[in-house]
């Protein structure tokens, strides 16, 4: 399905790039534009893939979905920031969609079905946060963190609540600890959630924690639920692949991991991912786009910017991600994490702090 719909959201995002398109350009899209470059380049490919599941045109435009959808949030939000509350409200309303989402198919998990997206379903919470955390309204980036919380450890999922926590850690530490009276506003905060805790049911939410602190503590003996073994067989087995000069410069494609092995969607580490799929240049550029990252949110937190929690957020998410995940792989579940890119990135050129 998600094959499907990508040429029709990449003519969307074209039509908008066309439209707003400027001069001006991010240096922390610059590396993606190197990525949706070297995707194009790549995908030649795609001619010795033995069994592709989709034709051309969904191949290459759902390998460029992110990318595209990135340059179109950050023209768009360039020419015309007064459009900042309504992208805002697009993403309150799919996230409300996201939970709505979880609890739909937690309910069909109880009759058997979908165990799977249940257990991923977490990730259309957890990837707009950071949009969201864009917002002045404190009750709202309160709400929806604490919502997130919530289905996280719902999810069981230990990559969730790692990332979460760190969230939450970060959003305390610049919101409340360092603002006047932090102190005070931090045990109000306890206080609050303390009287919430105690006037509701939380058996659900108390035996799904116990759970996951068992997870936790078999996180050694399963290997981070086969990733280990995955990234040995990359050393011992795929990377061979890479001894060919032209795969070495430009890759085997993108999904080359999953034609490879049609059992496995990707290798789970964007680092060794980008590299099978777009050679030692698309590892550089990787590279490229962590220092840009991490530079900028060393700078916003210098400068005290309110930016600085919502990119943060998005600097763990995209850095735990890419070690045990896939941000650049499972597109359908990153989408509105390279959407705050090119939000956040046309707010800071702007010199908007909040939304």
């Amino acid at each position: 399905m998600h094959y499907i719909i990508a040429p029709f959201l990449s003519v969307i995002s074209f039509i908008i790039i066309y439209i707003y398109k400027d001069k001006t350009f991010s240096r922390l899209l610059k590396p993606l534009l190197g990525l949706a470059v070297l995707t194009l380049i790549s995908s030649v490919n795609y001619i010795y893939f033995t069994n592709p599941n989709q034709t051309y045109l969904q191949y290459i435009s759902y390998a460029s979905s992110i990318y595209l959808t990135a340059f179109a949030f950050f023209f768009f939000t360039l020419k015309r920031p007064h459009s900042l509350y309504a992208i805002l409200l697009l993403f309150i309303i799919y996230f409300i969609l996201a939970v709505y989402r979880y609890f739909r198919t937690e309910y069909l998990n109880e009759l058997g079905v979908f165990d799977f997206y249940q257990n991923n379903a977490f990730y259309y919470v957890l990837m707009p946060l950071p949009i969201l955390l864009l917002s002045k309204n404190n009750l709202l980036r309160i709400i929806v963190l604490t919502v997130s919380i919530v289905i996280c450890i719902l999810s069981l999922k230990r990559s969730a609540i790692i990332v979460v926590s760190a969230i939450t850690l970060v959003y305390i530490w610049i919101n409340i600890l360092n603002s006047k009276n932090g102190f005070i506003k931090l045990i109000g905060l306890i206080f609050t959630f303390s009287i919430i805790i105690y006037f509701s049911d939380l058996t659900l939410l108390i035996e799904r924690y116990d759970r996951l602190i068992l997870r936790l503590d078999k996180l050694a003996d399963d290997g981070g639920s086969g990733r280990l073994d995955i990234i040995n067989r990359f050393f011992a087995v795929d990377f061979q692949d890479m001894k060919n000069v032209s795969r070495l410069v430009i890759g085997n494609g993108f999904n080359a991991t999953n034609n490879k092995y049609p059992d496995l969607a990707s290798l789970h580490n964007d680092w060794l991912e980008i590299f099978y799929s777009f050679g030692i240049f698309g590892l550089l550029l990787l590279f490229a786009f962590f220092n840009s990252l991490f530079k900028i949110i060393i700078k916003e937190l210098k400068s005290k910017s309110y930016l600085a929690t919502a990119y943060i957020s998005a600097g763990i998410i995209f850095l735990f991600y890419s070690l045990f995940g896939g941000n650049f792989y499972f597109l359908y579940y990153s989408l509105p994490l390279f959407s705050f890119i090119g939000i956040a990135e046309a707010m800071r050129l702007n010199n908007i702090k909040q939304i």
